[in-house]
Protein backbone atom coordinates (compact mmCIF):
# COMPACT_ATOMS: atom_id res chain seq x y z
CA UNK A 1 0.00 0.00 0.00
CA UNK A 2 1.34 3.44 -1.00
CA UNK A 3 1.52 6.36 1.39
CA UNK A 4 -0.13 9.70 0.72
CA UNK A 5 3.27 11.25 -0.08
CA UNK A 6 4.01 8.52 -2.64
CA UNK A 7 0.67 9.19 -4.34
CA UNK A 8 0.80 12.97 -4.11
CA UNK A 9 4.30 13.47 -5.53
CA UNK A 10 3.55 12.31 -9.10
CA UNK A 11 0.36 14.36 -9.10
CA UNK A 12 2.17 17.50 -7.94
CA UNK A 13 4.82 16.99 -10.60
CA UNK A 14 2.19 16.47 -13.27
CA UNK A 15 0.11 19.53 -12.37
CA UNK A 16 3.05 21.78 -11.56
CA UNK A 17 2.80 24.68 -14.02
CA UNK A 18 5.79 25.18 -16.27
CA UNK A 19 7.03 28.70 -16.64
CA UNK A 20 7.02 30.26 -20.06
CA UNK A 21 10.56 31.11 -21.12
CA UNK A 22 9.28 34.17 -23.01
CA UNK A 23 7.40 35.44 -19.95
CA UNK A 24 10.48 34.93 -17.77
CA UNK A 25 12.68 36.86 -20.20
CA UNK A 26 10.08 39.66 -20.19
CA UNK A 27 10.20 39.73 -16.37
CA UNK A 28 14.01 39.89 -16.55
CA UNK A 29 13.93 42.81 -18.99
CA UNK A 30 11.20 44.58 -17.01
CA UNK A 31 13.25 44.66 -13.83
CA UNK A 32 14.22 48.10 -12.65
CA UNK A 33 16.78 49.59 -10.36
CA UNK A 34 15.13 50.61 -7.12
CA UNK A 35 15.85 54.04 -5.69
CA UNK A 36 18.94 53.86 -3.50
CA UNK A 37 19.88 50.39 -4.80
CA UNK A 38 23.47 50.01 -5.97
CA UNK A 39 24.20 48.65 -9.41
CA UNK A 40 26.09 45.75 -7.83
CA UNK A 41 23.02 44.80 -5.76
CA UNK A 42 20.80 45.17 -8.81
CA UNK A 43 23.01 42.86 -10.90
CA UNK A 44 23.20 40.37 -8.02
CA UNK A 45 19.40 40.35 -7.77
CA UNK A 46 19.01 39.88 -11.52
CA UNK A 47 21.39 36.93 -11.48
CA UNK A 48 19.90 35.35 -8.39
CA UNK A 49 16.17 35.85 -8.82
CA UNK A 50 15.45 36.30 -12.51
CA UNK A 51 18.23 35.00 -14.76
CA UNK A 52 17.92 31.37 -13.65
CA UNK A 53 14.41 30.99 -15.02
CA UNK A 54 15.35 32.53 -18.41
CA UNK A 55 17.72 29.71 -19.33
CA UNK A 56 20.33 32.17 -20.63
CA UNK A 57 23.73 30.91 -21.68
CA UNK A 58 26.60 32.60 -19.82
CA UNK A 59 27.26 34.78 -22.85
CA UNK A 60 23.59 35.81 -23.13
CA UNK A 61 23.46 36.59 -19.41
CA UNK A 62 26.58 38.73 -19.59
CA UNK A 63 25.25 40.59 -22.66
CA UNK A 64 21.93 41.28 -20.93
CA UNK A 65 23.62 42.43 -17.72
CA UNK A 66 25.96 44.69 -19.71
CA UNK A 67 22.90 46.21 -21.40
CA UNK A 68 21.26 46.90 -18.01
CA UNK A 69 24.37 48.49 -16.54
CA UNK A 70 24.82 50.70 -19.62
CA UNK A 71 21.14 51.67 -19.50
CA UNK A 72 21.25 52.56 -15.80
CA UNK A 73 24.48 54.51 -16.29
CA UNK A 74 23.00 56.45 -19.23
CA UNK A 75 19.80 57.22 -17.29
CA UNK A 76 21.72 58.50 -14.28
CA UNK A 77 23.92 60.63 -16.56
CA UNK A 78 20.82 62.05 -18.25
CA UNK A 79 19.23 62.87 -14.89
CA UNK A 80 22.43 64.60 -13.76
CA UNK A 81 22.48 66.70 -16.93
CA UNK A 82 18.82 67.65 -16.57
CA UNK A 83 19.43 68.84 -13.02
CA UNK A 84 22.25 71.10 -14.24
CA UNK A 85 20.26 72.64 -17.10
CA UNK A 86 18.44 75.87 -16.34
CA UNK A 87 14.69 75.61 -16.27
CA UNK A 88 12.48 77.47 -18.75
CA UNK A 89 11.38 79.78 -15.97
CA UNK A 90 14.85 81.23 -15.49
Amino acid sequence: MKTFAQLATPLRDHFKPTRSKIAEIYRFHSAGLQQGQSIADFVRELKKKLAGTCEFTNEQLNDNLRFFVDYVHNMSSRNSCQKKLPSKEQ
